[in-house]
């Protein structure tokens, strides 16, 4: 993916040509020190329930029985309460889950909804890896800036990522790996190239959101 670059500052000597930024790949660290915590939503059930139950197991295979244990909120299934969501903490990085929730009133329990699985890597840092094409004149080196958040533009003074605080020098390279980004934050990247002139005007800003919340759906009537 190619982007124009933004109009050059005046205080900046133009560098010609184009800086592109794009994401090749999405990358979720393997190698996290850190348990994951997953939080699910659902729809209500649409007849009145006294509660829902999420039921679990590990391994690979998505049919029943849900029988897991080892959860931190207990052996399955959970009590999750007559609410529409739910957390659970510190999964083990390294296992699969499969997740299935039930709801239940005095009458009964229904069916179990949709399978959700929560595979190895879905955790709560990541890493990710830029490229981009070389710029058309001689640089001497890129600069990655970022931010956190959502408002749009100036100023890129995002702190805190393991590469260091905005912008990131870059080599005379087209590729860079950022490393220990929260899945729970919204970044905001754009880069520039530099040489003895000056530098460029930024690329097309390039925002990587988080990662979505598993939803279950679905949940047979009682």
């Amino acid at each position: 993916m190619t982007f124009p670059k933004y109009p050059f500052p005046r205080t900046r000597k133009r560098i010609s040509g184009f800086v592109a930024l794009s994401i090749l790949s999405l990358l979720v660290f393997s190698a996290n020190l850190q348990a994951k915590d997953i939080t699910f939503i659902w729809s209500a059930n649409p007849e009145p329930v006294s509660g829902y139950k999420l039921y679990y197991k590990t391994g690979e295979d998505t049919a029943p029985p849900y029988n897991g244990t080892g959860i931190n909120q207990g052996a399955s299934p959970i009590l999750v309460g007559d609410g529409t969501s739910f957390t659970v903490t510190d999964l083990d990085d390294d296992q699969t889950y499969q997740f299935s929730l039930t709801a239940y009133n005095e009458y009964g329990e229904s069916g179990y909804s949709t399978v959700v699985t929560i595979s190895p890597g879905t955790a709560s840092v990541r890493s990710v890896n830029f490229t981009w094409n070389p710029n058309a004149d001689p640089v001497t080196g890129y600069k990655l800036y970022y931010k956190i958040g959502d408002n749009p533009g100036d100023p890129f003074n995002g702190t805190g990522l393991v590469e260091g605080d905005s912008p990131i020098v870059v080599e005379n390279v087209t590729n860079l790996t950022l490393n220990g980004l929260s899945t729970e934050t919204t970044y905001q990247f754009a880069l520039t190239a530099y040489n003895a002139h000056g530098e460029s005007g930024y690329s097309e800003i390039l925002t990587l959101r988080p990662d979505p919340i598993p939803i279950i759906i679905d949940i047979k009537r009682l």
